[in-house]
């Protein structure tokens, strides 16, 4: 009485050192499973050099259009989310060569950093944990320690860096425009909203989520 598995979807961020491998994967499996929808996940630097990075022998793709920044930088504003940085990559979108669905972000973490260098996310940062542990510091997003304490099983040093990463409306109505109109006679795709157990699912209303996948 369960639904059939009708796709079976690999994620793989391949480099041109394990493309070949990846590729000569996707293929062995196409091969042994046939029947199934075999899709794989894309970057959006492999939307616009896929003259270099290669098109993936499957039979669809699924573009993550997310963790745009780098998050092991301290000076990165907000590395879930980057309409700016994304803009530069759709160009060759509505020409990419294979049907897509588009993976949009919805999910929030603090992002860790002590003495300059990334030690961790904290994910399910509550107001009181954040109040609790952190003082606001006058960058934007970020706060400072205030003691040493653990936060959601994580210990904390006095001193420690945090950046709250987060997804708001207007920039995900943004986001969902920017890829429908990059996409254009390419825009009958699939929406799909990732998050992570985050509770800013609660903050949109399914009307909200709706206008945005069309």
């Amino acid at each position: 009485g369960k639904a059939a598995v009708k796709q079976i979807q690999i994620d793989c961020d391949w480099t041109d050192r394990t493309k070949s491998n990846f590729f000569e994967f996707l293929k062995f499996l196409k091969k042994e499973m046939p029947g199934y929808v075999i899709s794989s996940t894309l970057r959006l630097h492999q939307v616009k050099f896929k003259e270099r990075t290669g098109v993936p022998p499957v039979d669809r793709v699924v573009l993550m259009v997310y963790n745009v920044g780098d998050l092991g930088d301290v000076e990165e504003v907000n590395s879930i989310i980057s309409n700016e940085v994304t803009a530069q990559y759709l160009e060759q979108l509505e020409d990419y060569p294979l049907p897509y669905d588009v993976a949009l972000p919805l999910f929030e973490w603090g992002v860790l950093y002590r003495d300059g260098k990334l030690k961790g996310l904290l994910r399910d940062l509550t107001p009181s944990l954040l109040e609790a542990a952190f003082a606001k510091v006058e960058k934007e997003n970020t706060y400072k320690a205030t003691s040493d304490s653990y936060v959601n099983g994580i210990f904390i040093y006095k001193g420690d860096d945090l950046r709250l990463e987060t997804v708001s409306k207007e920039k995900l109505q943004e986001l969902a425009s920017m890829i429908k109109e990059a996409s254009g006679s390419n825009s009958d795709y699939e929406t799909i909203f990732y998050h992570i157990n985050s509770p800013l699912t609660s903050k949109f209303s399914f009307d909200e989520l709706s206008s945005f996948a069309k």
